[in-house]
């Protein structure tokens, strides 16, 4: 959803709650949960794990609830060591049909063991 349209649902939702109406609002978007949610409840493999009050807790504290772990000190460890290098590339250009640059000029190097993330802002391409 765009911004606006998530801006509107968090009206039509503050506006149900102000009335005396539960809602329950299923998300991975942990900033939304944040901005709407008075009572969090954190499910791993479709098994209840935790809940707390949304003002007794933070971003951080879900994800760890979400994962079992910190992923900070799981994943970033200093020092620690990654496998075979399993992806090399250099300087990708992608086109779309439309003949729109959608991606220019990347390039990364990726081993085993290590988790990457590629984003692209709304509207850019990306969805």
């Amino acid at each position: 959803m765009s911004k606006t349209e998530v801006e509107l649902l968090f009206k039509v939702i503050r506006d149900l709650t102000a009335q005396g109406v539960s809602i329950i609002y299923i998300s991975h978007r942990l900033e939304e949960l944040m901005a709407i949610g008075d009572y969090i409840t954190i499910l791993r493999d479709g098994y209840f794990q935790s809940e707390a009050q949304v003002k007794d807790i933070d971003v951080p504290w879900i994800v760890r609830e979400m994962l079992g772990s910190d992923p900070v000190s799981t994943f970033l460890k200093p020092g620690r060591e990654f496998g075979e290098p399993v992806l090399n590339v250099k300087n990708i250009k992608l086109i779309n049909e439309m003949g729109h640059t959608l991606v220019d000029d990347v390039s990364m190097n990726v081993k085993s063991g290590e988790i990457v993330g590629v984003y692209g802002a709304h509207g850019s391409g990306s969805n």
